[in-house]
């Protein structure tokens, strides 16, 4: 957090054990899950088109979630990923 209570929050969670299913067909993949949230405030901004002038607030709040498989291809390297994931802004 800074000064404006702007915030950059992350957590990122790794399983690198047995899912159930995946392993019974003899796939040991890396699973992720992974969360954002960032916030910006930024001063008012003054934007003039010809006679009309237009005052504007420029902030955001973003909220972001990633669950992710990665399985090792033929060996160790290179590697096949499936991602999915779900933004918001409220």
């Amino acid at each position: 957090m800074n000064a404006m209570l702007e915030r950059d929050l992350f957590l990122i969670f790794y399983y690198r054990g047995k899912i159930p299913l995946l392993y019974q067909i003899g796939l040991e993949p890396v699973a992720s899950a992974e969360i954002y949230n960032v916030t910006r405030k930024g001063n008012d901004a003054v934007l003039e088109l010809g006679l009309d002038t237009v005052t504007t607030g420029v902030g955001y709040n973003m909220f972001e979630f990633h669950k992710t498989l990665t399985q090792p291809f033929l060996f160790t390297s290179p590697w096949i990923v499936a991602r999915r994931m779900f933004s918001k802004e409220p």
